[in-house]
């Protein structure tokens, strides 16, 4: 999905939410690509999961 950066800051969760099911959001600035939201890797969630825990 491809979007204005106006449009992402009116819809930001929407679109978050989408990249954490694994669609790439691209967001542009007159009209250039500039940005993508992308979801995190599995593997990095872990360990940050992991990483949260160890400092309780």
């Amino acid at each position: 999905m491809t979007t204005t950066l106006r449009e992402a800051k009116a819809r930001l969760s929407e679109m978050v939410r989408l990249a954490s099911r694994g669609e790439e959001v691209v967001i542009t600035v007159h009209g250039k690509e500039t940005a993508m939201l992308v979801p995190v890797p599995k593997r990095q969630r872990q360990v940050d999961r992991e990483k949260w825990l160890r400092q309780l």
